[in-house]
């Protein structure tokens, strides 16, 4: 499972938004070198003091910023893979609870069936018990 929404080219829109970001900060950045030489005076050190230099600064930590938030992803990519396999695990457990519930009450409903059959069949003895009683008595009298 992917936390990222992708891009048409495979890339998650956290990466898409990184690569983009990068890629302006290399370009400005090599402006910059390239100017370097050329903005000797003080309107050019003033800029590049005020707007540019800062943003050599706020590139880092942009990039320690993406850096950070991807370890922060990976980590909830990880926590939902291992999420998503205890739910199999509990799910398989309530499996084979839900069989062996099943199970029990056949076995109940079977019991159940058992018992009635013994009473009615202790009934049937019960009533028999005093003819038997009166035929040992015969057979020993004859």
């Amino acid at each position: 499972m992917n936390l990222f929404m992708l891009t048409k080219k495979g890339r998650s829109m956290s990466e898409a938004s990184r690569w983009r970001a990068v890629q302006q900060s290399r370009t400005l950045r090599e402006f910059v070198d390239s100017r370097r030489g050329v903005w000797t005076d003080q309107a050019g050190r003033t800029i590049y003091q005020r707007y540019l230099n800062p943003h050599s600064s706020d590139d880092e930590k942009m990039h320690a910023a993406y850096k950070s938030q991807d370890k922060a992803l990976r980590d909830a990519e990880q926590e939902c893979r291992r999420a998503k396999a205890q739910r199999m695990l509990a799910e398989k457990a309530s499996l084979e609870v839900e069989g062996g519930l099943r199970d029990a009450r056949e076995e109940m409903r079977n019991a159940g069936n058992y018992r009635v059959q013994a009473i009615n069949d202790e009934k049937i003895v019960v009533s028999q018990i005093s003819q038997v009683t009166i035929l040992i008595a015969r057979a020993n009298q004859e």
